[in-house]
């Protein structure tokens, strides 16, 4: 079968248990069903088929008989037999009053429909048993007319066999979806109840591993107080008055720590059901005094009130002291932790018809209305994010619940909100004295509440704390030591746990400047007034987090580099994970070796130093090089200014020349003006021969303008090319004639090299595309370019200026026929200073600036060759 297939060790166990649970019931309830409806049919047999009732009756009869039959069989037989006999039974009966209706073709023949699809509703058949079962009943329906001898039309017989087929088919596969539920049920159920049976183990040796460790922990924490006690007594000889403080908080965390595993003990206990109370007579008033008594210290520490009242016609109360002692400390405790300064608690007592209640009541911060209801829950507390003012481990008030309705009493705590106070009212019955055979065996067995000599006393270590932390409420003053250098590196410590921050102070603050903060807003005030090299910080206190913390230090560019470890008790993966994320550099879980703690805030500081000295460089590194810089361009203009007077000593012929033609060309222009004055007096008398002198006179003028024009054009381009040159600043690129740049630097710089004898000239077609570059950084480039090669070759050396179109590029190459440029050159020629010139002769800014003035404009330069043949240089620009 699927099952078999699916789950072959599981099935035969389902199978068992389906053949000796479910079957024999079924198999009855299907029978009691049967017999139920077969007697109901009955009124339709005498309304449809009054004239052989009688018959009718008899059959019916005699089927419910056997069906009673069956029913009585399942207590003796095979469950599997009596499933197949009754399913038999009831289909053959029913073909048999069909047959007497008239067979195949009778109005009753639609029952065997209803029979097929109820049998496996009815009883948890398999497919195979279903099989079986519809396979006989079917073919004793088919052969009918054959036993019977009647007639029936063949169409008729066919179409009613095929529906008792399809029914037949419709059972089987119900019965195997059916067993296929019913096989997951069984199977959820074994899992259910394996996995049931596993956490009762598990719970029993949960509740035997807490015993077992309490009783293991309090032989290393007897070793641990016993000695402290000693030592506060003076046993050992006197103590130094620095350790008396620390001697003390080791005490009350030490009792602290005892408290909370009897607590534990106790809650082990009670999940178990081991816990017992031991009731006996006690005076109630008497433990609310001793109570009250050992709290009023610490209260009047705290600036709070605590009193006690009630108590009138009181009666005995049989109850377990040590049990009530504890609910009275809790309540008590709370109330204190929970009360600022200038508060009251009160403590009162009154009976009841059958009982006492008492009741604390406190002037504190109250409860929310929402959060009455689960403050007796266990590990619950009303404030339970990362900021909580008030530690607690959410023990207290549960244990007190428990405690309280194993005397068949009563707690539950009262509050008018925020702010308004809490009543936390406990009713107790008055009970009766158990035997002392019952108190022996309680005892005996270890199932009393868990406690020891002395712990009467000691279970004020809590409220002891919390006074203490209320102590230290005011920021405390003279964090560093006096004899740590001013100069050293300083270090803020928040934590809002006293005796944690005092022993951070006094771990650290013998190296380091140390600043303590109690909480996360404090110590964000100290990193701003006076940026530390570390913050070291709880992650849980009141007011903003150790995680809100470091978010903000993180989050301030001012402050973002300041190394933060975070301390913490709490060291599940996730914590971690969302300290890192917020930026925290470093992650101590308490508890910490000091050695541990000391070595990584030393990494840390040391790392924040080399920040701090590397920031001091830099600024320096940077101040160098802005003044690098500003010299560079100094240099640059000096170098362009130097190149514009070199260029006009040659200029200054070329300009003379044209200056010179325009001032003779000007004079000549003078004295044909005035033969025309005197040639337009003599007019009259000699008209012909003054026109035609006239005319040459006019003629003259005209080409001396021309001479005139051509000679201050040249002076204009010549200016223009200098002023061009001279000038640095330049607009946005745009697209600039490239031809019109190089004719007019080789314009400006022929008159120079000429007298040289050093040809400079530009051997491209006349037409090419404007190139996207600065005309002025253009001009300077080409210049630059066109200088060095002039100077770098010989008499009777030529440079050449080339342009060549490469797709969406154009380049221009300079060459020159000096002797190239060396491999060693080749390698630094475009650093700036770098210079192949003698002493005095160059800055080795050109070719670096030239460079620099190409990339400016989306441009580029480099050497394409050198040694041998001479040097080509080729400066790439984008096609505009």
């Amino acid at each position: 079968m699927i099952f078999r297939a699916h789950n072959a060790q599981r099935y035969p166990e389902y199978y068992r248990w389906l053949v000796a649970e479910r079957l024999p019931r079924a198999t009855r309830a299907a029978a009691l069903f049967v017999i139920g409806l077969n007697s109901f049919f009955f009124i339709l047999d005498w309304w449809v088929y009054s004239s052989n009732l009688w018959a009718f009756g008899l059959t019916r009869i005699g089927w419910s008989a056997s069906m009673a039959a069956v029913f009585v069989a399942t207590r003796f037989l095979d469950p599997v037999l009596c499933v197949r006999l009754g399913c038999l039974v009831a289909g053959s009966f029913l073909i048999g009053i069909s047959s007497l209706g008239g067979g195949v073709t009778s109005a009753y023949w639609p029952a065997l429909l209803i029979l097929f699809l109820g049998m496996p509703v009815l009883m948890p058949l398999t497919a195979v048993h279903a099989m079986g079962i519809v396979g006989a009943l079917t073919a004793l329906f088919a052969a009918e007319p054959l036993i019977s001898g009647q007639a029936i039309e063949a169409q008729e017989y066919v179409v009613r066999v095929f529906f008792v087929v399809s029914a037949a088919i419709e059972c089987v596969v119900s019965a195997a979806v059916l067993d296929r539920m019913r096989f997951a049920d069984f199977c959820s159920r074994i899992e259910i109840e394996a996995a049931r049976d596993h956490l009762r183990e598990m719970d029993a040796a949960k509740s035997r591993f807490t015993s077992n460790v309490h009783h293991e922990l309090r032989t290393p924490l007897t070793l641990i107080l016993s000695p402290l006690a000693a030592l506060q007594a003076g046993d050992y000889g006197p103590v130094p008055a620095a350790l008396k403080a620390t001697l003390q908080t080791m005490e009350v965390n030490g009792k602290r720590l005892r408290k909370l595993i009897n607590n534990l003990l106790d809650l082990a206990k009670l999940e178990g059901h081991q816990f017992r109370v031991v009731r006996e007579k006690m005076d109630l008033r008497q433990l609310v005094t001793d109570v009250v008594q050992g709290v009023k210290p610490h209260a009047e520490r705290k600036g709070i009130s605590v009193t006690m009242g009630g108590f009138e016609c009181m009666p005995d109360l049989y109850a377990d002291p040590d049990a009530l002692d504890k609910v009275l400390v809790n309540l008590v405790g709370n109330a204190l932790k929970f009360t600022d300064a200038g508060g009251r608690i009160e403590i009162w007592c009154g009976p009841l018809e059958s009982g006492a209640r008492i009741e604390v009541r406190d002037t504190g911060v109250g409860i929310p209305a929402e959060d009455l209801s689960r403050v007796f829950d266990r590990f619950a507390q009303v404030d339970g994010s990362t900021t909580r003012k008030f530690e607690g481990t959410g023990i207290g008030l549960s244990l007190a619940f428990e405690l309280v309705d194993l005397h068949a009493g009563r707690i539950w705590a009262e509050s008018e909100g925020v702010g308004r106070g809490t009543t936390v009212c406990v009713e107790l019955p008055i009970g009766a004295a158990d035997s002392v055979d019952e108190m022996e065996e309680a005892i005996a067995g270890g199932q009393t509440a868990a406690s020891e000599f002395g712990d009467g006393l000691t279970d004020f270590s809590e409220i002891e704390r919390s006074v203490s932390r209320y102590g230290d409420s005011q920021p405390s003053e003279g964090d560093f030591n006096p004899e740590v250098a001013p100069h050293a590196p300083s270090v803020v410590i928040a934590d809002d746990n006293p005796d944690m921050r005092e022993l951070l102070r006094f771990l650290l603050g013998r190296n380091y400047r140390v600043r303590t903060a109690r909480n996360g807003r404090e110590a964000l005030e100290l990193v701003r007034a006076e940026l530390p090299h570390l913050v070291l910080t709880d992650l849980m206190m009141p007011e903003m987090s150790g995680a809100e913390l470091c978010a903000a230090i993180k989050g301030d560019p001012s402050t973002e580099k300041i190394p933060v470890i975070l301390v913490t008790s709490k060291a599940d993966h996730e914590m971690k994970v969302t300290g890192l994320e917020l930026g925290a550099d470093d992650y101590v879980t308490k508890p910490f070796h000091p050695r541990e703690l000391l070595a990584r805030v030393r990494g840390f500081v040391r790392v924040r130093e080399l920040q701090e000295s590397l920031e001091e460089r830099n600024g320096e590194l940077e101040n160098a090089l802005s003044t690098v810089r500003e010299t560079q361009s100094l240099l640059v203009a000096s170098e362009r200014r130097a190149a514009a007077g070199e260029l006009a000593a040659g200029v200054a012929h070329e300009v003379n020349n044209p200056v010179n033609f325009a001032l003779n060309a000007a004079r000549a222009i003078s004295h044909e003006v005035a033969e025309l004055q005197s040639m337009a007096r003599v007019r009259a008398g000699e008209d012909a021969e003054a026109s035609r002198e006239a005319k040459e006179c006019m003629a003259t003028i005209l080409e001396l303008a021309e001479i005139v024009s051509e000679g201050l054009g040249r002076t204009a381009s010549l200016v223009g090319g200098l002023r061009d040159l001279a000038t640095s600043e330049s607009s946005d690129v745009e697209a600039v004639n490239l031809y019109a740049c190089i004719e007019a630097t080789i314009e400006l710089i022929q008159p120079t090299y000429s007298q040289r004898d050093v040809e400079v000239g530009y051997i491209g077609a006349a037409e090419v595309p404007n190139v996207i570059a600065r005309e002025g950084q253009l001009m300077q480039i080409l210049l630059n370019l066109l200088k060095n090669g002039a100077e770098s070759v010989g008499v009777n050396g030529f440079v050449r200026v080339d342009v060549v179109e490469e797709g969406d590029f154009v380049s221009v190459r300079v060459e020159d026929s000096g002797s190239g440029v060396s491999e060693r050159d080749a390698a630094r020629i475009f650093d700036p200073f770098y210079t192949t010139k003698g002493a005095g002769k160059g800055t080795g800014l050109g070719l670096s600036t030239s460079r620099n003035l190409a990339e400016e404009f989306g441009g580029s330069l480099q050497l394409v060759a050198s040694q041998g043949r001479g040097a080509v240089f080729e400066l790439v620009m984008r096609r505009a």
